[in-house]
């Protein structure tokens, strides 16, 4: 099937995943998930249902996918892998604002101790 490539990017995209996401998610090498993509190479069966398990659905959902109207027929649940992350970064976020809170209230205001630094803090203690 010519599309399928087609497919399995938009559902790809859908799902808001990386190249490198799907690839590791369906133990694939990257390269050869790239090339399956792009319709350089086709996929095997093995490799669909390694996709489909990937995209928590089955091999005939993204054969059947609509790409009109960019869904399955009927939406399949978010990813769960997905669903874990998200939680896990508002963990991380929450525990991220204490220890900063924990820092200022202990060193107070320290002039260059707290810097932002392509969106991460880093500390820089000067002697």
């Amino acid at each position: 099937m010519p599309d399928i490539q087609k497919k399995i990017k938009a559902i790809r995209l859908l799902y808001g995943l990386t190249q490198p996401q799907v690839a590791e998610l369906a133990h694939l090498h990257l390269r050869t998930y790239q090339r399956i993509e792009s319709g350089a190479s086709a996929a095997t069966e093995n490799m669909l249902e390694a996709l489909a398990a990937a995209f928590n659905c089955t091999v005939d959902d993204i054969r059947n996918f609509d790409l009109e109207a960019n869904q399955f027929g009927s939406a399949p649940p978010r990813l769960p892998e997905i669903e874990r992350l998200e939680k896990e970064n508002t963990v991380l976020k929450a525990e991220n604002y204490y220890l900063t809170s924990l820092l200022k209230t202990t060193l107070g205001d320290v002039p260059g101790f707290l810097e932002m630094r392509g969106g991460r803090i880093s500390m820089k203690i000067e002697a």
